[in-house]
């Protein structure tokens, strides 16, 4: 008989094939859009980045979820400029359409970095960091407020 905590660390982390498929996706744009940056905002990395990352949201949430998140009321103006900002990188203007775009992401997703914060301090060898002075004030910054999930 498996024990209750590893009972509950399995629902917990359980996924469909379609959210792992997300979440793989969904990494690998946000990957593929720091190289771009680091790379002096190479406007191929950065538009692969935000592909893969749209395409990452879809699989992760589903796409009615991934729809009705993105056209609430409440983040109308966000999704905007998230969108302007990928549009903004399509057409060249990489380091532009980047600072659009990050205050677009942040204004969407900022309700989940508690949850992300969270998430890390979990993680037996990579939560220590977050101990550390430095990082242990930005992490009980970002936790200070939490409520609810957005979604």
């Amino acid at each position: 008989m498996p024990d209750v905590a590893e009972y509950s660390i399995r629902i917990m982390f359980s996924f469909t094939d379609g959210q792992t498929i997300g979440m793989i996706f969904t990494v690998f744009g946000l990957t593929f859009t720091i190289l771009g940056v680091i790379l002096f905002f190479d406007a191929g990395l950065i538009l692969l980045g935000n592909v893969l990352f749209m395409v990452g949201m879809v699989f992760l949430l589903g796409p009615y979820k991934t729809f009705t998140f993105f056209s609430q009321p409440k983040n109308w103006k966000a999704s905007t400029c998230f969108l302007a900002g990928v549009v903004l990188v399509i057409f060249g203007y990489s380091f532009f359409g980047l600072i659009v775009e990050l205050f677009g992401f942040i204004k969407l997703f900022g309700g989940f970095f508690p949850y992300v914060v969270m998430t890390i301090r979990g993680i037996p060898v990579v939560g220590r960091v977050l101990d550390v002075p430095p990082f242990k004030q930005v992490a009980d910054y970002i936790m200070d407020g939490q409520q609810g999930l957005p979604v």
